[in-house]
């Protein structure tokens, strides 16, 4: 083969080379950027709410929503502890909150009268004045310890209602009256506020944030225990 040839050859192999090398780093940057969130809780919500028990407490789980001061709108979890429409969210929730409306899905929408913030921890209180609305116990007994499984009922990306097992891990002291408690659960944005039930199917903590597991999944929720209500609900 001529010099001038191979040259050439030579040229168009290491440039079909580099192109390729160019593409695959493309491709790879374009599936990062545009990648959607994993959303395998779906599936293990159906087969959650194939348990009656479980299909029995969603329904006093709600979506709630909030137009705030500057008129941007918040969304969140919520769950009710009494007929008449007592909403446990975060307070994070309903911060520079002008207006709350509560969503129970197959009853409608609910505006809030009146609601009530937490001066010691994430924890919110919304009054409604409904009538015969489903509610669920709180645990006023025994706390969730390391190891406990439970069950986490709440609107993750919107998704109302969404059931998805989880486990107590640990319990960290975040300054507050409570210790808080870290779930491995798939915790998603929009769980704020959701219940997390106990083997009694009683509710006895409330999510309130997530952090982040291995490639940035939201593999871990940090919960509030529903002592720190006692006070809301003495006001």
């Amino acid at each position: 083969m001529p010099e001038r040839r191979y040259r050439t050859v030579l040229l168009k192999l290491v440039a079909l080379l580099v192109l390729g090398a160019f593409l695959t780093v493309a491709a790879s940057s374009l599936r990062h950027l545009f990648a959607w969130p994993s959303l395998d809780f779906l599936q293990q919500s159906r087969s959650l709410l194939e348990d009656p028990v479980v299909e029995t407490l969603q329904e006093s789980v709600a979506e709630i929503k909030v137009l705030k001061k500057d008129f941007t709108r918040g969304q969140g979890s919520g769950f009710n502890i009494a007929p008449h429409g007592s909403i446990v969210t975060n307070r994070h929730v309903v911060k520079d909150a002008l207006a709350i409306e509560v969503f129970f899905p197959g009853l409608g929408t609910y505006e809030a009268e009146s609601w009530t913030v937490s001066d010691s921890c994430d924890i919110a209180l919304i009054e409604l004045r409904g009538e015969g609305l489903p509610f669920i116990e709180l645990e006023k007994e025994a706390g969730l310890e390391a190891g406990d499984e439970v069950v986490i009922i709440g609107s993750p990306r919107g998704y109302t209602r969404t059931a998805m097992k989880g486990k107590v891990l640990s319990k960290l002291d975040y300054g507050w009256k409570e210790p808080v408690l870290q779930i491995e659960a798939p915790i998603q944005p929009g769980s704020s506020g959701s219940p997390v039930f106990n083997q009694n199917s009683r509710a006895a903590a409330v999510i309130f944030a997530s952090s982040p597991g291995k490639g940035g999944e939201s593999r871990y929720g940090l919960a509030i225990p529903v002592k720190c209500l006692q006070h809301l609900q003495e006001k």
